[in-house]
């Protein structure tokens, strides 16, 4: 299994990261808690994967972080929704494939 890669990191990937970080308000407790974890040297799935944080969860594929989620928050008829993508709450978890994706949305 790949380590989360922490240096040489393609500098529109950086850049992205970077705008992510400011578009979403994390903040310095969250990426201290990301840089904690960091430095335990993780193995990650070759394919997607997840780590969820309280305030963020994220996001990569193979070696690399790709982005970062956060709680979003939107009125709704009047009342305030909250909602985070369905990861979840410890450790990694792969994308499904394609078939239990599809039994899972039957449901």
């Amino acid at each position: 299994m790949p380590k989360v890669q922490r240096k040489d990191i393609p500098r529109p990937l950086f850049a992205h990261l970077l705008q992510r970080i400011e578009e979403r308000s994390i903040n310095a407790d969250a990426l201290k808690s990301m840089a904690a974890w960091l430095d335990t040297n993780p193995e990650v799935p070759k394919g997607d994967w997840y780590k969820r944080f309280p305030t963020m969860t994220v996001c990569g594929n193979g070696s690399l972080v790709k982005t970062f989620l956060t709680l979003h928050r939107f009125r709704s008829q009047g009342t305030l929704i909250s909602f985070l993508p369905a990861l979840r709450p410890l450790g990694f978890r792969s994308r499904p494939s394609s078939s239990s994706a599809r039994a899972a949305s039957q449901r």
